[in-house]
C-alpha cells in the first residue's frame, strides 16, 4: 500500500504537467514560427555553416546478363558519408572545404561459358574538396532556398578484387587510385527550426580525371588512366544532409 501511495505521489505531478501542456497546447495551438526569427538571415556575409551529409545504396541481382558473363546473383552495398564546412565572404555565396568518405561492397557468383565463378569486391576513397556555393532564397523570411553548388576535388582510394574459381583457383588484385574531378550540385535548403536546417543535392555534371595503379597477385603489375564525363541524373542517389548555420 506504501508503495503504490509512493508512485501515484511521483506520478501525479508528470501527469498533471502533461494535462496543462495538452491543454495549453490546443488552446494556444503549435506555432512553429516561435522557434524561428523574423530578423534571422542565415545566408548573410560573415556567418558560417557546418553540413554532414550522407548517401546510402544497395541493390540485389538474380540471373542477370551482362556483357561476357551472366550474373547468378549479385548484391551491391555502398555508403556516403561527407563533413562539409563554409564561410559566407558575401550575402547568399558560401566558400569552403568537404571531406567525403566512401565505401563500396560487391559480392556476386558468375557463370561463363559454364564456369562457375564468385567475384567480390571491397574499395575505400577519400577526397578533399573545396567548394563555392551560391544561394538563391525563397520568400522573405529565407526558410527555404535553392542552391548550387561547384566543387572542385582531389581524392585517394584503395580496392581488392578477389575471384574464386575453385579453392586451389583463387586471383587477387589490388589497386591503388589518385584521382581529380569538377561537379556541380544543384540543391534546396529547408530551415526546420533557426539555425538547423535539412538539405537535399543531387550531381548533376561531374568531370573526372583518374590514375589507377594495380597489383595482380604480387606479381604482375598495371597502370590505367582514365577519363569521365557524366551528364547522368540518379534521382535514387540523392545526398541528404543535416546542416547548422551560424
Amino acid at each position: 500500500m506504501r508503495v503504490t501511495s509512493l508512485l501515484l505521489f511521483l506520478i501525479a505531478p508528470v501527469f498533471v504537467c502533461a494535462q496543462s501542456d495538452t491543454i495549453r497546447s490546443k488552446n494556444a495551438g503549435l506555432d512553429w514560427t516561435d522557434y524561428y526569427d523574423e530578423d534571422f538571415r542565415p545566408f548573410s556575409k560573415g556567418g558560417g555553416l557546418i553540413v554532414l551529409s550522407f548517401n546510402l545504396s544497395s541493390s540485389e541481382i538474380e540471373n542477370q546478363p551482362f556483357l561476357f558473363q551472366n550474373a547468378i546473383e549479385r548484391d551491391e552495398f555502398s555508403y556516403n558519408l561527407t563533413l562539409t564546412g563554409g564561410y559566407f565572404f558575401q550575402d547568399y555565396s558560401n566558400i569552403g572545404l568537404k571531406f567525403q568518405s566512401s565505401y563500396r561492397e560487391v559480392t556476386g557468383t558468375f557463370d561463363s561459358s559454364g564456369d562457375t565463378t564468385l567475384q567480390e569486391l571491397a574499395e575505400n576513397n577519400y577526397q578533399i574538396a573545396p567548394y563555392l556555393r551560391t544561394y538563391i532564397p525563397l520568400g522573405r523570411r529565407q526558410r527555404f532556398a535553392l542552391f548550387n553548388e561547384v566543387v572542385l576535388g582531389v581524392g585517394f582510394g584503395r580496392s581488392l578484387y578477389r575471384q574464386t574459381k575453385t579453392a586451389d583457383d583463387i586471383t587477387k588484385t589490388y589497386t591503388k587510385s589518385v584521382g581529380f574531378g569538377l561537379g556541380l550540385s544543384p540543391g534546396i535548403v529547408a530551415f526546420a527550426v533557426e539555425k538547423f536546417a535539412f538539405e537535399i543535392s543531387i550531381d548533376l555534371i561531374g568531370v573526372t580525371l583518374s590514375v589507377e595503379e594495380s597489383e595482380r597477385d604480387e606479381e604482375e603489375s598495371g597502370r590505367r588512366v582514365q577519363s569521365d564525363i557524366d551528364f547522368q541524373i540518379n534521382l535514387l542517389s540523392l545526398d541528404f544532409g543535416l546542416a547548422y548555420y551560424f
